[in-house]
């Protein structure tokens, strides 16, 4: 689809939350239970799909498609976003983040209870890899292994488990800035790294080659995108539903606990400017990548913006 960013983003996020409701309601067909009901509410409140829009965004980064394949996109598409929800049910836990709401309305827990939410992120986990299963391995050979380690490796102990462990535990071996940095990449960084990935890898013109850039281009994005929902938090700028200033509240370690706000801004904007230099050395249209750094860099409230170099400035304007 051409068109704008804004409007393009709204066709993604549309495409890929009704391929999700349609498939959820097929897997617990007419069930009235709870955990059901539970799946349902998580799968039923939108949020931007950015980890969507990365995938289809890396699909024609890497080079033109040859057809526009739509199933094969929505089921990579689909598998991620489930992630990405199960992590969101999981966070809000009084166990974890202790958040009573998401995207505005109120987390799952505070609706069905800590045990059902659990069981209902256990669930989306399980029906992320059942989206990948229904891959056809004969007309895409290859590529099947690689996206269930793409994901596999972002959902458990190598991505957001540990990133989320080294949050909880305030360990005073991990009171630093490297280690908030890894934590960043962990937590959220890795199912960044794996959308671009798995995206890129569902074009035919995928090679080994374009795997450095891509890497830099992906952990980079990830990494500030934490950075600024940080940063957000701690300035009461807070779109996502969740109680803001609560990380200050729970002396969670933070990159904020070492820089005021705005050096965390400059790095963060640094970050996406190496991103915006990764894309411009792919083959393919890389338009939408820039449009997703350009939208990122928006989300630093605009008091903070200031002070960047010149070719950082570009992505405002992009």
């Amino acid at each position: 689809m051409s068109g704008s960013y804004h409007d393009w983003a709204q066709y993604v996020c549309s495409q890929v939350y009704n391929h999700l409701i349609s498939e959820v309601r097929k897997k617990i067909s007419d069930d009235d239970n709870q955990l059901a009901k539970a799946i349902l509410y998580a799968t039923s409140n939108p949020g931007r799909a950015l980890r969507p829009q990365l995938v289809f965004a890396a699909r024609n980064a890497v080079g033109e498609l040859p057809n526009e394949e739509q199933p094969l996109a929505l089921a990579i598409a689909g598998s991620v976003e489930l992630i990405h929800i199960m992590s969101l049910i999981y966070d809000d836990l009084p166990c974890m983040d202790n958040s009573p709401t998401r995207r505005g309305h109120p987390s799952v827990h505070k609706i069905y209870g800590e045990n059902i939410a659990i069981l209902a992120a256990d669930s989306l986990k399980s029906l992320a890899f059942e989206q990948l299963s229904t891959i056809d391995s004969l007309s895409y050979p290859g590529i099947l292994l690689r996206l269930l380690s793409y994901l596999s490796q972002a959902s458990g102990y190598s991505g957001i488990c540990l990133g989320q462990a080294i949050d909880l535990v305030n360990d005073k071996n991990y009171r630093n800035e490297s280690s908030v940095l890894d934590m960043y990449f962990l937590k959220t960084g890795k199912l960044i790294v794996a959308s671009i990935f798995m995206g890129a890898w569902s074009n035919p013109h995928m090679s080994e080659e374009l795997l450095e850039p891509l890497s830099r281009f992906a952990k980079n994005l990830g990494v500030s995108f934490q950075i600024i929902n940080d940063l957000r938090d701690n300035l009461f700028v807070n779109e996502t539903g969740k109680i803001p200033h609560q990380d200050l509240e729970q002396d969670k370690n933070t990159l904020l606990s070492y820089h005021g706000p705005q050096v965390c801004a400059r790095i963060a904007l640094d970050l996406l400017e190496k991103s915006r230099v990764d894309a411009e050395l792919l083959p393919g249209d890389s338009s939408r990548f820039c449009q997703i750094l350009a939208w990122v860099v928006q989300q630093i409230p605009i008091g903070f913006r200031s002070g960047t170099c010149r070719k950082t400035k570009s992505l405002h304007e992009t």
